[in-house]
């Protein structure tokens, strides 16, 4: 990866570009043993989308675009950890609220799918954001005035 040309570095990254919305529109298409077959296999082409996405922002020469060079995406790197514990409350909390308010089942609507996704998107931002400023960083405040020990 260290060395990879930033030709193929763009058509990696068109390719995933061109997969996440195939994820949603497959379903769409109904088959045979093939289709689910392929269906399949799209969380291991997922992952190694996102871990080349991954290897390649830390280790590239030739990366294509730099993601840390954001500020936004930088500020969402504070909010990591919040992200991860509450993503799963986000997009539960926006299931029931899109549930609640009558909207009709994702299949095959792709407008409400993207809508759907960053409602919760948004909706973890906050809690994150929350989450942050009320304890983690009192936490870290703490952990700044103590230093950090191990346990030999």
């Amino acid at each position: 990866i260290k060395n990879c040309p930033k030709y193929l570095i763009a058509l990696i990254y068109i390719f995933g570009g061109v997969l996440v919305p195939l994820r949603v529109l497959l379903p769409v298409f109904s088959g045979g043993y093939t289709y689910r077959f392929l269906y399949s296999l799209l969380p291991i082409v997922f992952s190694t989308f996102f871990l080349f996405i991954i290897l390649e922002q830390n280790m590239s020469f030739n990366s294509f675009v730099q993601f840390g060079r954001f500020k936004d995406l930088n500020q969402l790197g504070g909010l990591s950890f919040g992200l991860y514990c509450y993503h799963m409350i986000a997009i539960f909390c926006t299931l029931c609220v899109f549930h609640l308010f009558g909207f009709p089942d994702l299949n095959h609507n792709f407008a409400l799918y993207l809508l759907e996704i960053i409602a919760a998107f948004l909706l973890a931002i906050i809690f994150s954001t929350l989450s942050y400023n009320l304890f983690e960083k009192k936490f870290l405040t703490l952990k700044e005035e103590h230093g950090y020990k191990t346990i030999s």
